[in-house]
């Protein structure tokens, strides 16, 4: 009998361990977003602003793979939700104006712009219910990798021209976010051929940046993610910053 009761005990923990393992894998992802967006903070205050930019990158795809992880382990909840906002505000909100502020290529009023508008994005979407597959307003990691990789567009562009048209990318970026323009969410496809496309697209997204990395910061490769992006911020969503009844109520209305 003793025995019986020691098997099921062993049963029972080995159930809670995995049952545990579910929960524990997906937010481990999700701090990588976080430890992204504090390493690159942590890397532009000693003067590595590309480094900066890299942990961006990095936190963007520790936060596109920690919700499909939570999903094909059953193991989606409200405190994974909120713990990914909090980590989004760290690296898709504060690290970019820091990176950007740092560099000198913005001025303080943009930046406060960008930044207020990431926090409005992420409170709606935590008490918003977005339409299936698809995010109202355009996404802050998806903001913030159009905005960061702006920076490729320095080669092209005298500097002043160049930083008044990356303050145009990040006001126009700021108010996309905010907007209830219906954007297809990422890897999240209806379709499984449009799946394939998308997984081939983030795949070779992060080809491109060990190849940036690799030659030393060259502008070419950054820039072929900045139109990458650029295509995702202003042709993927639709109809074009189309204002409801419901993306009001959650802005000018409490409760």
């Amino acid at each position: 009998m003793n025995n019986n009761f020691s098997s099921s005990s062993a049963t029972n923990e080995g159930r809670t361990l995995k049952s545990n393992f579910r929960y524990i894998l997906p937010t481990i992802v999700t701090l990588m977003n976080a430890i992204g967006g504090l390493l690159a903070i942590y890397a532009v205050f000693n003067g590595y602003y590309m480094e900066g930019v890299l942990w961006i990158f990095f936190g963007f795809f520790a936060d596109t793979f920690d919700g499909p992880i939570a999903r094909h382990l059953n193991a989606t909840s409200k405190f994974g939700a909120e713990l990914d906002s909090l980590c989004d505000v760290i690296t898709f909100g504060i690290a970019p104006f820091v990176v950007l502020f740092a560099m000198n290529r913005i001025s303080i009023f943009i930046s406060f712009i960008y930044i207020l508008c990431a926090l409005l994005r992420l409170a709606r979407f935590g008490s918003v219910q977005s339409p299936s597959r698809r995010h109202l307003g355009l996404a802050s990691p998806m903001a913030a990798i159009w905005v960061v990789s702006s920076i490729g567009l320095s080669p092209f562009f005298s500097p002043q021209i160049a930083d008044i048209i990356l303050s145009i990318i990040v006001f126009t970026a700021s108010i996309l976010m905010i907007s209830t323009r219906h954007y297809h969410k990422i890897l999240a496809a209806a379709s499984f051929k449009l799946r394939i496309i998308e997984w081939v697209l983030w795949l070779s997204t992060g080809v491109i940046l060990i190849f940036w990395w690799l030659f030393a910061y060259d502008d070419v490769f950054i820039f072929i993610i900045w139109l990458i992006s650029m295509g995702y911020a202003l042709f993927l969503g639709a109809p074009f910053l189309k204002w409801d009844d419901r993306g009001a109520k959650a802005f000018f209305q409490k409760g």
